[in-house]
């Protein structure tokens, strides 16, 4: 059934249902309808009236029905254009802000429950990020000691060791050539200082 019909046999029923009094009733969806002083359509305008309004049918007069709006406006509408349930859309919008006061009520328990939660959340990915730079890190360190070993194999680096004998007789002449070279050098400058005589 369309609703063009749908419609149709809503205002055949309320036309041929009699003596109805202080019945509510709603302005369908999607219309503006025009709340009239007379039962006919040449007759003044009292209000406009919209989708989903609320009325209470006071009386009907063959096509149309005596309606009292909720400011207390009394006029007649077109019985067709009127039906006995809330439009899908005033529904709609009804449970919209059921829903939104709802949410307004929860506490703020929940809220911040919410709020720890995704903060759980984040820091787990942070923690997976991690691991996978950790063993990025890892995995570039043992490739690094793999051609550094692999230059100072090209390059002969720590084939050859000197034996610490060698090395400690080495150190010690050293030593031994820098105090003898030192003297010298002290003599040498001391006597220029004195005419060429050594005073110790």
């Amino acid at each position: 059934m369309t609703v063009k019909g749908l419609l149709t046999s809503v205002a055949i029923l309320l036309v041929i249902t009699p003596g109805l009094r202080a019945e509510t009733v709603y302005v369908t969806d999607e219309l503006r309808l025009r709340l009239q002083a007379e039962p006919t359509e040449a007759s003044a305008v009292v209000a406009n009236l919209g989708s989903g309004d609320r009325l209470e049918l006071v009386d009907r007069a063959g096509y149309f029905s005596l309606v009292k709006t909720t400011d207390g406006k009394e006029g007649w509408a077109k019985t067709a254009y009127l039906i006995t349930e809330k439009p899908a859309r005033t529904q709609l919008v009804e449970l919209q802000a059921e829903f939104k006061a709802l949410q307004d009520s929860v506490g703020p328990d929940k809220l911040e429950l919410a709020s720890l939660q995704e903060q759980l959340q984040i820091t787990g990915q942070e923690l997976e990020q991690s691991q996978v730079d950790a063993s990025e890190r890892a995995a570039r360190l043992e490739q690094l000691e793999q051609e550094n070993a692999e230059y100072q194999q090209q390059l002969g680096i720590g084939e050859w060791k000197m034996p610490w004998r060698w090395a400690t007789a080495g150190i010690v002449f050293s030593l031994l050539a820098g105090i003898v070279l030192g003297m010298l050098w002290f003599d040498s400058r001391s006597r220029k200082r004195h005419g060429g005589f050594r005073i110790y």
